[in-house]
């Protein structure tokens, strides 16, 4: 038995280990909290994640909602750089490209979190069908109203993948314009324009920007520098020729540069992160282009019935060379979503269909191959309020079809996968209220999944198709909320059979995918916003996560050996965000932000025996200065204390840097 491990008795009291730090919640009623100029919470506020809205304090989920306030106080220069600095998401640059970086919620690892969590902007799917990860790097911060984070459920809605939880981004409309900017360190220029005009019948924005930053590392053999650059252009709009209809439409296009290095030695992470010493000391290069485009409506057909339909469609390119060579992936996506929602009293009820169809042909020295994967759901969910208790309930049946063809394979199959969610809420009093949940996820392997490389030739091998992974998840917790105080905090366990992963074995030592046959999850989640004084407001956002393997079986045709009671490997036991924001008058305000994740086995570390990822630490320092009533300048610098933070691999070249350097800006912002 492993040393980790002392018996089911010592299991049994870890599982229920972190539940005491609940305890906090139900003594804050007897906190006075200072009074203060500017409220923490907003009544507002809704979150329309799951397609239900409903108001943040009523959620029968856990949730978590950032404003348009919010971001602005942030002081972020991007939308990643706010995901990873004040929520409780792990964000990580993949593998080196900061364009594309990976996220993780509770505990699904750095390796494919982020298949484990569906992202949406504006109800729109952003997650790939192959194993990249979800790009983001083409929203501009400017043009985010709110971002709301369902932990542990949304899947009914979203679709497979989100055993995890789902991420929606509800992007802006304006009424003026907006240009800002900065200049920074290492070659840092960002500009965004918005622009955009909202009336009763109709509405349009446009936001278009430029991002770049020069090489932060050594040239490589051939005299290259690593570099980023992001052109972006959004437009949306809506227009209602009557009362009861609504037409939208909107577009997005983005033409992303980013030059990379492999990974490097463990050694160099930490004395010379800086270093150009990969497999061929030559820099990956990935050229990204993407038109997307999107037409809708929205109708009240009258009795308190309406009907909504969506229609997206995307046509992209990744070109991506490395030093086993180049490849190109073009993918094609076109997605429909048809909802019928009913509204009476304080009944509200839906049914919906939704399809998707996503092809990839993918051109390299070793071949070429074609991928499909098909879709098709239909989903309902109802939202009861009953006084002073809020219930939800919902279930999806999803159907997902491959076919993957290349010079030597033709395969296809299908799954059949059931989602459910049930939940309730119930307020105690103005101030408190208890929620708990109940959810069925699942989650169908992407196309990569299909192949693994070829130990000696490193060309791409047919590996057979990966079972879904299922999951069940229950969450409990509690909100408090009054004036200046704001506290959510969350519980939860999830139960997982068949969890989708690649790892090494000594037949395939790259990696060959595989589903672990019994796998969990528990821990609690905490955010906290609380004025302290008038003119100081403290936020944090606390998690702590236990991700284990109860079991996985030998396989002798790929040579993975059996696994029993292990740690998850790339799953930070302790995350931790604090932010702290001082108004030193009406005109003047600085901010400074800590992240910190604990230390974790690198990714890949099934055996729980090789090197550890060392802990992760950022420290941000912003000031802004309101010059007029149209103006703000800011300065800001990033990685205060220049830590060397990295992701890390089990293998020798092993590691990625990020967030090494001490970066420095200096913005603008104007609105007209």
């Amino acid at each position: 038995m492993s040393k980790l491990f002392k018996g089911r008795r010592q299991r049994a009291r870890g599982r229920f280990a972190v539940f005491p730090l609940v305890l906090p919640l139900f003594l804050l009623p007897i906190v006075r909290p200072a009074s203060a100029a500017e409220p923490v919470t907003d009544a507002t506020v809704l979150v329309t994640a799951t397609r239900q809205p409903f108001h943040v304090e009523e959620a029968p989920f856990a949730v978590e909602v950032y404003t348009r306030a919010d971001i602005e106080r942030s002081g972020a220069a991007a939308f990643l750089d706010f995901l990873a600095s004040q929520t409780s998401l792990t964000v990580l640059p993949g593998f080196g490209n900061p364009n594309q970086r990976v996220i993780d919620m509770r505990g699904y690892g750095l390796e494919s979190g982020f298949q484990n969590v569906v992202i949406t902007i504006d109800g729109y799917r952003v997650n790939e069908i192959d194993s990249a990860a979800q790009f983001l790097g083409n929203i501009p911060l400017a043009s985010v109203e709110r971002v709301e984070i369902v932990r542990g459920a949304g899947g009914v809605t979203a679709g497979e993948g989100a055993m995890a939880g789902a991420i929606n981004i509800v992007t802006r409309e304006y009424d003026g314009a907006s240009l800002r900017g900065h200049i920074g360190s290492h070659g840092q220029r960002a500009a965004t324009l918005s622009l955009g005009q909202s009336r009763d019948r109709y509405s349009f924005a446009i936001d278009a920007s430029h991002d770049e930053r020069d090489g932060l590392a050594e040239r490589d053999r051939r005299g290259q520098r690593d570099d980023n650059r992001l052109d972006s252009l959004n437009a949306r709009g809506r227009f209602r020729p009557a009362d009861w209809l609504e037409l939208r439409a909107g577009f997005n296009g983005y033409d992303s540069l980013s030059i990379y290095r492999e990974a490097i030695p463990r050694a160099l992470l930490t004395t010379r992160p800086n270093a150009n010493a990969g497999m061929q000391g030559v820099y990956n290069r990935q050229d990204s282009q993407s038109l997307r485009g999107n037409a809708g409506f929205l109708a009240d057909i009258g009795a308190g019935f309406s009907l909504e339909y969506d229609h997206n469609g995307e046509d992209k390119t990744y070109a991506f060379n490395s030093a086993f060579g180049p490849f190109t992936s073009d993918y094609l996506y076109a997605s429909d979503r048809a909802v019928l929602r009913w509204v009476g009293g304080k009944v509200s009820l839906l049914a919906g269909y939704e399809s998707f169809r996503g092809t990839r042909d993918l051109a390299s020295g070793f071949g070429n191959s074609q991928v499909q994967r098909d879709s098709s759901a239909v989903f309902a969910q109802g939202l009861w309020r009953l006084g002073v208790n809020t219930l939800s309930a919902g279930l999806r049946g999803e159907r997902v079809d491959y076919r993957y063809a290349d010079a030597t394979n033709r395969v296809s199959g299908d799954d059949r996968l059931g989602t459910w969610e049930l939940g309730a809420n119930r307020r105690l009093d103005a101030r408190f209220s208890v929620f708990a949940s109940y959810t069925r996820g699942a989650q169908a392997p992407d196309i990569d999944r299909f192949t693994a490389p070829d130990p000696v030739t490193f060309a791409p091998v047919f590996n057979g198709l990966i079972s879904p992974a299922r999951s069940d998840t229950v969450s409990f917790g509690g909100r408090y909320v009054y004036v200046g105080t704001r506290l959510d905090v969350t519980a939860f366990h999830v139960r997982l059979r068949d969890e989708i992963y690649a790892t090494s074995t000594a037949l395939s030592p790259f990696f060959v995918n595989t589903n672990l046959d019994r796998t969990r999850k528990y821990g609690v989640e905490v955010q906290w916003v609380q004025n302290l004084t008038d003119a100081l407001q403290g936020r944090l956002a606390y998690t702590r996560t236990e991700a284990l393997i109860d079991r996985e079986a030998a396989d002798p045709a790929t040579g993975q050996a059996a696994i029993r009671d292990r740690v998850l490997p790339g799953v930070p036991k302790h995350g931790l965000n604090l932010t702290l924001d001082w108004r030193i008058d009406e005109a003047t305000r600085v901010t400074l932000s800590q992240l910190y994740r604990s230390s974790a086995f690198a990714i890949g570390d099934f055996d729980n025996n090789g090197f550890r990822q060392r802990p992760y630490r950022l420290t941000n320092l912003l000031l802004t200065r309101q010059v007029g009533g149209n103006l703000q300048v800011f300065a800001a610098v990033d990685n205060l204390f220049e830590q060397r933070n990295a992701l890390y691999t089990r293998d020798g070249m092993a590691g990625f840097p990020a967030d090494y350097t001490r970066l420095w800006r200096f913005g603008v912002r104007a609105d007209f």
